[in-house]
């Protein structure tokens, strides 16, 4: 069975890689590439490819928006953090998902699941791909412009743009904004309050913690596979974690 796999994380790729190894014995991965510009190059010539694997956001934009320019030759099995609407616009067409950070076996079952299905496509379809692209970009560019907030017998609004760090601890969820000023917030979750929030300005750096990319006065290097995150206004340091400080790298650098 012949692979192309789409990944700009290394840490994601070569786990990719040892569980297709061991899942598809006998596979050959054809190539793996990292960008939008290295997909379009790729598939605008006819390629022998049984099976796909892509990540959606890549480090120069969406994989759809290469996806919709050329023929697709085979399922895909997608490798996304986006929200559970889209993840159903997946499966209702037959093409498989898989949410980050994903475990062996779900790697395994999303592959039998398109096995089943017909191990290959004479063409993917670019139409609902593309759609589904517009679609997505649609529902992102929605975001929470304020929270309500409760101070006393008051209820007072806080602007997004005003907040630097929502924090998660001991049960409680709080924001603290440009003026250094900690405010309760009523939501459950910090899982709750990241899907409302701009990524372009907003990221979740640790299980904890949600930074404002004005909240950041420098980096260092903490270990191999985490960075030191020193806040402005001596709102002190925090650490990504090893799993998401490739999604932090990459976020800097847009």
């Amino acid at each position: 069975m012949k692979l192309l796999l789409i990944e700009d994380e290394e840490l994601a790729l070569e786990k990719l890689r040892s569980y297709l190894e061991e899942i598809l014995p006998g596979c050959e991965i054809i190539a793996s590439l990292d960008s939008v510009k290295s997909v379009l190059a790729y598939l605008s010539f006819e390629k022998e490819i049984d099976l796909i694997f892509a990540d959606i956001e890549l480090i120069d934009g969406h994989v759809f928006s290469a996806f919709g320019q050329v023929n697709v030759p085979c399922p895909v099995i997608f490798l996304t953090a986006f929200d559970q609407y889209a993840m159903q616009a997946f499966e209702a067409n037959g093409i498989a998902y898989l949410l980050k950070p994903f475990s062996f076996d779900q790697l395994k079952n999303s592959i039998d699941r398109v096995l089943k299905l017909g191990a290959k496509q004479t063409q993917a379809d670019k139409q609902f791909l593309g759609d589904l692209y517009q679609a997505m970009l649609a529902q992102q560019a929605v975001y929470k412009q304020r929270f309500v907030v409760r101070k006393g017998k008051s209820i007072l609004l806080l602007p997004t743009e005003e907040i630097l760090l929502i924090r998660s601890q001991a049960g409680l969820i709080t924001a603290i904004n440009k003026k250094g000023r900690k405010c309760l917030l009523q939501e459950s979750s910090l899982s709750e309050i990241e899907k409302q929030l701009d990524p372009s300005c907003f990221l979740r750096i640790n299980r904890s913690e949600i930074l404002h990319i004005q909240a950041i006065e420098h980096l260092e290097y903490y270990t191999k596979d985490s960075l030191a995150v020193i806040l402005v206004q001596g709102l002190g340091t925090l650490i990504s974690s090893q799993s998401r400080t490739p999604t932090l790298r990459k976020w800097l650098a847009k």
